[in-house]
């Protein structure tokens, strides 16, 4: 695989080294086989929803988590549940997100 990728993408072998996402699956990667491909310039990435972007996908994650069991009979209470998850929601939010991100 390798090999394919330095004729097909020299630019990702010849940078930072070739990245591996796990689309459409969450593969099982053991320690070892983590920090061997670590160890030869491999980058892991986790997957993500395929609809949305990791940004997207991690926000509704958290507003599903934040809503969840509430019941939500008018549009009102619809709104005030958003605003009030938006209020609980530190500046930070996006910072923790990319670093759940990384392996």
């Amino acid at each position: 695989m390798h090999e394919k990728l330095v004729h097909a993408s020299p630019a990702v072998v010849y940078g930072k080294g070739p990245i591996l996402l796990y689309f459409n699956a969450r593969a099982h990667v053991s320690q070892e086989t983590s920090k061997k491909l670590s160890d030869l310039g491999f980058e892991i990435l986790p997957r993500s929803a395929s609809d949305m972007s990791p940004a997207d996908y991690h926000f509704f994650e958290n507003l599903d988590s934040f809503i969840k069991g509430r019941v939500l009979k008018k549009q009102i209470d619809a709104k005030n549940s958003f605003n009030e998850f938006i209020a609980s929601e530190t500046q930070d939010l996006d910072r923790r997100e990319i670093y759940d991100l990384v392996l």
